[in-house]
């Protein structure tokens, strides 16, 4: 027993990945995950998401803490995030016919929003820190730059723009395209300036 415990403490990076990407991929999401960091209450960890030559989520770092419940505490065996850091994610999207799709992601995202939520659970706070969005539309690729602060499901901060972009579809066409959006929640107040 304490053999096995041993080569489980000192395999714990490949098997944490193994454990990730086995269930997305059993949920047809096809997934790659390099370990950094594990530990009882932490992961750092780099993601890709999709398919290898063009995935839909590529994760340069996401750091998790967490808390570890044992099977004799309230919410029972599993692990609890409290924080969710995001450093450069980067998301490929598509708009059309007044849809969203994030490609490989889009059933696992069906099956979570099924899903009611807990009353008792509490979302981690999540940072998300230069993230881009690249939207591809009927009209071109908007490419979108952001970082946001969420907490407890509530967008408490984000700033986004979009740099110099053109959009065209068919006789509209437009160039030097520019946008920005700064939103602030403060109490149940939210002041969001767009440019």
């Amino acid at each position: 027993l304490l053999a096995t415990g041993a080569v489980v403490y000192l395999n714990r990076r490949t098997a944490a990945e193994a454990l990730l990407t086995g269930w997305l991929e059993r949920r047809g999401v096809p997934a790659e995950m390099r370990v950094e960091r594990l530990d009882l209450n932490g992961l750092v960890a780099q993601v890709r998401i999709g398919p290898k030559g063009r995935p839909d989520v590529i994760l340069d770092r996401v750091e998790v803490d967490y808390a570890v419940g044992l099977p004799w505490s309230r919410e029972g065996l599993g692990l609890t995030p409290s924080r969710v850091r995001l450093v450069r994610p980067q998301v490929r999207a598509r708009w059309a016919d007044g849809r969203w799709s994030l490609g490989s992601l889009d059933g696992l995202i069906e099956e979570f929003s099924r899903r009611p939520p807990r009353p008792d659970s509490t979302n981690p706070l999540i940072l998300i820190e230069g993230g881009r969005l690249t939207l591809d539309t009927d009209y071109g690729v908007a490419p979108i730059l952001a970082n946001a602060r969420i907490e407890n499901g509530k967008l408490m901060r984000l700033v986004a723009r979009m740099p110099r972009t053109a959009l065209a579809n068919g006789p509209v066409q437009g160039q030097g395209l520019v946008a920005a959006i700064d939103l602030t929640t403060v109490g149940d107040d939210v002041r969001l300036g767009v440019v």
